[in-house]
């Protein structure tokens, strides 16, 4: 009994640790769909690492430090590109964290571009992988006192 309680108890921390993030360093999508096609909509991120964009310098930048990531979708005479990546320059006024603007162009050029404040923001919406071991770890701590009760019973 004791060393099944040991176990849930150090899984538990070890999920716990493995879901932590650094407050200090924003995480973004970085590609290009011109390049892989996964990058596109809609987005495949199983086989695409975020990167750290504390990691990324442009010396030419006024900020130093990432603070959104942006998703800018972009059609030249009928073909899509989509291009993520972390981004340095807020280009809107809104403070709501997330935000998009469009624009037009001559020769059938139309762009979108967004940006946004949170890791991994710039792509699909969907659960983090990290919650996804999260569920199994909570169900077993939260179940298992019911389960021993059951068990005596019988």
């Amino acid at each position: 009994m004791a060393s099944y309680h040991s176990i849930i108890l150090g899984l538990t921390a070890l999920i716990f640790f493995a879901t932590l993030h650094s407050v200090n360093c924003l995480h973004c999508w970085d590609c290009n769909s011109a390049y892989d096609p996964r990058c596109g909509d809609p987005f495949d991120n199983h086989s695409i690492a975020m990167v750290d964009c504390s990691q990324m310098s442009y010396p030419h930048l006024s900020v130093k430090e990432a603070t959104l990531c942006r998703k800018t979708t972009q059609s030249v005479n009928g073909n899509v590109r989509v291009v993520r990546s972390c981004g340095w320059l807020n280009s809107s006024n809104e403070d709501d964290g997330k935000s998009c603007f469009k624009r037009s162009g001559s020769q059938d050029v139309f762009l979108t571009h967004c940006t946004c404040s949170g890791d991994g923001c710039n792509g699909s919406p969907s659960l983090m992988p990290t919650a996804l071991l999260t569920i199994p770890v909570l169900l077993t701590v939260i179940f298992y006192p019911f389960s021993v009760l059951f068990h005596g019973l019988c």
